[in-house]
């Protein structure tokens, strides 16, 4: 790994640099820091230089099943939780992180190669303000009371699904994780990120600090790639729902797969954004 300390605010470059130093080659399952199954890992690269910032872990069909009975075994306890519960909670959670926000915004530039200032920092700030809508919004977790019968009670309530996958691409990973884990979570679903194998390390620091205020298993990250990992991800049978960023050929893979559990999908397809470079 190479020396980061020269490249950013001397006066984050410490914690930055022990961010980076504790994810090696680690997956976040059950509340604590795992590596892969294998050992196998990635090359993280820093884009900007093209340098090897450190290794992220390779998950394969062992880690993905790990994660899955993490977040399958805390499911129960979760959902059973008042929903203005799990909202304080998820509320204090962005509190945490906005109190590492420069440090996590460094991160994430050293790792997809954006800049700080302009992009990194704002959003940081906007994967927070997510976080902190859904959590208010928990008290409106409500059913309806149905006017079938003068005789018939009849009512609807929400109920939790179970497992949720989110599976992240690289390039906007700590907006598009709040936006499909935060009200996840505040519904009472348990979670499992598939961070980006090319930028796990602001992913993975992100939900460190949520998973430490919220029950083991709860919320919980694997890295890996699409193949390996991705795929092991939506075929296993505790999957519930299924949430991804990526590309268009990959989503209709996903949506194959689900269709054949009969789950639910979100998918976000494709870019249609122009760029001048």
């Amino acid at each position: 790994m190479i020396n980061i300390a020269t490249r950013i605010n001397p006066a984050i470059a410490p914690a930055v640099t022990e961010v980076i130093s504790q994810l090696q080659a680690r997956h976040l399952i059950g509340n604590t820091l795992v590596p892969s199954v294998g050992g196998a890992t990635l090359d993280v690269i820093d884009p900007a230089t093209g340098q090897v910032i450190g290794k992220a872990p390779a998950a394969t069909g062992d880690d993905v099943a790990g994660a899955v009975e993490a977040a399958s075994a805390a499911f129960p306890g979760w959902a059973a939780t008042p929903a203005r519960q799990r909202g304080k909670l998820i509320a204090a959670a962005a509190s945490a992180i906005a109190e590492r926000s420069d440090v996590i915004a460094t991160v994430l530039a050293l790792e997809t190669g954006k800049a700080i200032r302009t992009e990194c920092r704002g959003e940081v700030a906007t994967a927070i303000d997510i976080t902190t809508m859904y959590a208010g919004l928990a008290s409106e977790l409500k059913g309806e009371t149905l006017p079938f019968d003068p005789q018939i009670l009849t009512y609807t309530s929400r109920e939790p699904l179970g497992v949720v996958a989110a599976i992240l691409p690289w390039n906007v990973p700590l907006v598009l994780m709040m936006l499909k884990i935060a009200p996840a979570l505040v519904a009472g679903n348990t979670v499992v990120v598939k961070a980006s194998e090319e930028a796990p390390y602001a992913t993975i620091e992100m939900a460190r600090l949520m998973a430490k205020l919220l029950p083991d298993g709860v919320l919980n990250v694997i890295c890996g790639t699409g193949r390996d990992c991705g795929a092991a991800l939506v075929e296993h049978p505790a999957v519930a729902k299924v949430t991804f960023t990526g590309s268009q050929a990959v989503g209709e893979l996903i949506y194959q797969m689900a269709a054949k559990k009969i789950i639910p999908v979100s998918l976000e397809l494709g870019g249609k954004s122009p760029m001048i470079v």
